[in-house]
């Protein structure tokens, strides 16, 4: 979990509706640069400056549904 002041950060940089989907998806609030997407549409993401060490890269999945 964040801590609320990072969260706040977070709120004002990507807006309330990337706020609620990363919330719904992943759980925790992320802001970053838009790195590369993959043939399956998956979209990755980092932030090398503000995000505590070893969370510095993210991928937002386009798929909901996890069949492992």
């Amino acid at each position: 979990m964040s801590t609320l002041t990072r969260t706040w950060r977070n709120l004002r940089r990507i807006g309330l509706k990337e706020y609620a989907h990363q919330m719904m998806n992943i759980g925790d609030t992320k802001a970053g640069t838009y790195v590369a997407t993959d043939r399956y549409g998956n979209k990755y993401y980092e932030n090398q400056d503000e995000e505590l060490p070893l969370r510095t890269r993210w991928v937002d999945y386009k798929e909901k549904e996890f069949d492992a």
